[in-house]
């Protein structure tokens, strides 16, 4: 670069993220830089991938650091961004020249046409069923997926609802279907859509009969949620391994490859090609800063939810909690695209936030160290929440349901977070007669695919609490005055006050305010005592689009628009504007069971006789 001569070689540097440095490795070459490595460490996987996906390309194709952060992870961008300016210092350059050099939106657009049958954007559940299943029905089928991975929040599932499959008629095990429906229904208060929802759950069973078939390896392991009325969950295998779980899509998009079809990694979807009325194909900007056209028969938005959207968040949500996806995974794409198109909205404000776990800045880290004994503690049945006034609030067993707990968590009106209290000799039960000690047999689901029932597990419980207090996931005082005023309650005569109610509860074998089970009402005595710092977060909002049961997007007077299909979490019409269902599995099972409706109604559309939907 003019005016910035910098001497060839390898330069390091680490500059503070979120949580943690995030070192860089910059290598120079003739004077410019060559290559950009950003490298792992403590930071929060999830919301480093994006900038170190978008930025190192940047920085390397234009020579400049004059390059936008990526919404919904400044931190990390602005850390690479800091990390590459010292290693240029570290080489004689002069970094303030780069960050005032022209920057991608500079140069003129470049754009490139591509053309198929049928479009589909996101790899998640429902993208990548959807495309596959319209492949194998003899449609040409391009995918875009913005991000440099694939399986988007499906990764993260460990089951799903299904009925009448294979696999449970192996097990023996039948599911009502009337009673499914009928359940459904209630708790959407008769709001969801009759005829979509009937032919979902039939799509179900047909639905993970395809997986199997396609050598997605699944196992009946039962129901996790003691309070799930049904038992109609099948598990993915190795369902805990985030990583094993995402070749499981690798290997649907590689067998889509295999019948013609194409991927286009970090391509996110910006506006629909509309001509007299029908969807003719999109735009969608490139990692480079490029375009890309697609010219489509048909499009599906499989593109998940909008929790990245912080607008659309303050607008469709009664109550506030933070989201455990980086907002660049979720921002509304599809949504605002089909609106765009004219599209009419379903469901909006419905949304999945479930589980109860340690404050997650906070505990990424520990977790990556292997200490997670204490986090245990979050999912307690037998221990005492409060919220951060110090008033408990809430039947502590109702962490066996992962959504009643989660709003149980947001109505606090703390961007869900709360408190477990727990006491030294508490803590000196668990550690001398393990969860038996305070009569749990069973883990809650969703516990890190661990089993806190095992013997000996809490044996280390008080040495990694220490980890916890040093970086203030946990607070320790030696009275429940002194532990109120570390927390800096408004009130601290208010906790000390509960704790001392809920241990009358213990002592009488009653809890007159939430009736929990007296099997599950243990003292909380003998100093010190600690609060854990506990949350529940968003994995993603529900619903947004109107679809019909073939999965048509609708216009605002109910007529699909020609070409057009949503699936998956940006679909509306099972939820009724109200949180996701008390059924385990089932927007998992939403997601990959409307992809494959939608791949099979896309299919029939543009290899039919193209008449008018």
């Amino acid at each position: 670069m003019r005016g910035n001569t910098m001497k060839d070689g390898v330069y390091k540097a680490a500059c503070r993220g979120f949580i943690d440095a995030v070192p860089v490795t910059v290598t120079i070459k003739d004077g410019r830089i060559e290559d950009v490595d950003v490298h792992s460490s403590n930071e929060t996987e999830f919301f480093l991938m994006a900038p170190r996906l978008k930025i190192p390309p940047l920085i390397k194709k234009y020579q400049t650091l004059n390059i936008d952060t990526v919404t919904g992870a400044t931190f990390c961008s602005r850390a690479i961004l800091n990390g590459v300016a010292d290693c240029v210092r570290q080489a004689g350059g002069d970094p303030e020249v780069m960050r005032r050099a022209p920057g991608p939106d500079s140069y003129p657009e470049r754009v490139t046409e591509k053309t198929c049958d049928i479009c589909v954007l996101g790899t998640g559940g429902s993208g990548t069923t959807a495309a596959l299943t319209a492949a194998e029905r003899g449609a040409k089928v391009i995918v875009l997926e913005k991000g440099n991975f694939i399986g988007g929040i499906s990764a993260c599932t460990n089951c799903i609802m299904t009925i009448g499959s294979r696999i449970q008629k192996r097990a023996g095990v039948e599911v009502d279907m009337g009673a499914m429906y009928d359940a459904t229904m209630l708790w959407n208060h008769y709001l969801g859509d009759s005829r979509l929802i009937s032919r979902f759950l039939h799509e179900t069973g047909p639905l993970v009969d395809w997986l199997e078939d396609e050598g997605i390896q699944m196992e009946y392991r039962g129901k996790e949620q003691l309070t799930d009325p049904f038992d109609a969950v099948v598990h993915w295998a190795e369902f805990a391994n985030m990583e094993a779980h995402r070749k499981n899509f690798q290997r649907l998009l590689d067998h889509l490859v295999e019948l013609g079809g194409e991927l286009v990694m970090e391509a996110r979807g910006q506006s629909l090609i509309v001509e007299n009325g029908k969807i003719t194909g999109l735009r969608a900007r490139l990692s480079d800063d490029s375009t890309l056209i697609i010219h489509a028969k048909a499009v599906v938005v499989a593109t998940g939810g909008y929790t990245g959207n912080k607008e659309l968040c303050k607008k469709m949500f009664t109550y506030q909690c933070h989201p455990w996806v980086p907002a660049w995974m979720a921002e509304g794409d599809g949504l605002l695209m089909c609106l765009d198109a004219g599209a009419a909205t379903r469901d909006l404000g419905a949304r999945v936030i479930h589980l109860s776990n340690p404050e997650k800045t906070r505990f990424d880290k520990l977790r990556a160290e292997g200490k997670i004994v204490p986090s245990a503690l979050a999912t307690f049945p037998s221990g005492m929440t409060v919220n951060y006034r110090g008033q408990r609030f809430m039947n502590e067993f109702l962490v066996h349901n992962s959504l009643a707990v989660a709003n149980a968590y947001v109505t606090q009106n703390d961007y869900g977070a709360a408190l477990s209290i727990f006491s030294e000799g508490f803590l000196d039960k668990l550690i001398e007669g393990d969860a038996a000690a305070v009569n749990l047999d069973v883990t809650p689901g969703g516990f890190m695919g661990r089993d806190y029932t095992t013997p000996g597990y809490f044996k280390t419980v008080k040495e990694d609490l220490e980890a916890y207090i040093e970086c203030g996931l946990c607070v320790k005082a030696d009275t429940p005055e002194e532990l109120a005023v570390k927390l800096r309650m408004d009130d601290t005569s208010v906790l000390p006050a509960e704790i001392e109610r809920y241990n009358a509860f213990c002592r009488a074998g009653r809890d007159d305010d939430f009736f929990k089970d007296p099997l599950y009402l243990h003292e909380m005595t003998g100093g010190p005592y600690y609060a854990l710092r506990i949350a529940t977060y968003g994995l993603g909002s529900l619903g947004g689009i109107m679809v019909d049961s073939d999965m048509k997007v609708l216009d605002k007077n109910h007529t699909p628009i020609p070409g057009l299909y949503a699936a998956g979490s940006c679909a509306g019409g099972m939820w009724g504007r109200d949180s996701y269902g008390m059924i385990e599995g089932c927007t998992c099972s939403w997601a990959f069971t409307t992809g494959r409706m939608a791949g099979i109604e896309s299919a029939a559309y543009v290899l039919g006789d193209g008449k008018e939907q």
